[in-house]
């Protein structure tokens, strides 16, 4: 018997990958879910889970459209329970600097990292509202939210958007579930740099700023490991165990946060 259902969007790959395997392996039937274009990652994602004995279905869609994170919701909702956990995941990043980026760029980040998160807030919101059963939503911020950097300008603004969406969405949901039988959480995770798709589309542009060359076998350890503390460069995986905390009873008193999971970059 599965813990319910856990909604994963951007998970064809990435750190959105990693953290649908860490939620299948605590025992929640896990829904992979990206855009249309990426079907067949999306698909080898969810075999990947099933032959590690997890359960898992793939759902394509756009979260900057309402009307089809609704029917990713719903057809998750008929096809494997009740939803437990929200987590939008999905985002996007550019590297330019402020007089180079175009607004088109400005655009399309500002729609999938802020109205796509709200869409998925809405959406999960208004389900576990109609369950009463609580539930764990949680979105992806950044240490961008917490530590200005050069050329990722409108990325930065739209991780602090989400950790505003988090804080308002936290006390919204809180007082619309707190006569349920579980409350409803909201809260956000803040990674730093880690070895994903995203972050090799700014790797270029950062060795303008005096990173180190990308003809290193270990470009991102060497950047990486000058800007933490802890020592080592982080994994998807150490991501995942953060959502795993906040998307389990562990956190069911913490809500309306920004969950910092880089190794010691960004203090707050």
């Amino acid at each position: 018997m599965t813990k319910g259902v856990a909604v994963v969007t951007g998970s064809s790959q990435g750190l959105g990958r990693a953290i649908a395997s860490r939620l299948s392996r605590d025992g929640f039937a896990v829904v992979i879910n990206d855009i249309a274009s990426k079907q067949a990652q999306i698909d080898a994602v969810v075999k990947e889970i099933e032959a590690s004995g997890g359960k898992a279905i793939g759902i394509a869609a756009d979260v900057t459209k309402r009307a089809e994170v609704q029917d990713l919701v719903d057809k998750a909702t008929e096809k494997l329970g009740h939803l437990q956990v929200m987590v939008a995941n999905a985002g996007l990043a550019h590297a330019d600097g402020i007089f180079e980026l175009t607004e088109e760029h400005v655009q399309r980040i500002l729609n999938v990292n802020i109205a796509g998160v709200f869409n998925c807030f809405v959406v999960a919101g208004k389900k576990m509202v109609d369950q009463r059963k609580g539930g764990k939503i949680m979105a992806a911020s950044s240490i961008a939210a917490f530590k200005g950097m050069a050329l990722v300008s409108a990325y930065t603004a739209s991780k602090w958007a989400v950790r505003g969406l988090t804080q308002t969405f936290a006390v919204e949901l809180g007082a619309l579930s707190k006569d349920h039988e579980k409350t409803i959480n909201v809260n956000c995770y803040a990674p730093g740099i880690v070895g994903t798709p995203m972050w090799s589309v700014m790797e270029d542009k950062l060795q303008d700023m005096n990173a180190p060359k990308k003809d290193d076998q270990k470009y991102i350890d060497a950047f990486a490991l000058s800007m933490t503390t802890l020592g080592r460069v982080s994994v998807p995986e150490d991501v995942a165990n953060a959502v795993s905390f906040l998307a389990g009873p562990d956190s069911d008193w913490v809500t309306g946060q920004s969950l910092v999971v880089d190794g010691g970059i960004a203090f707050n």
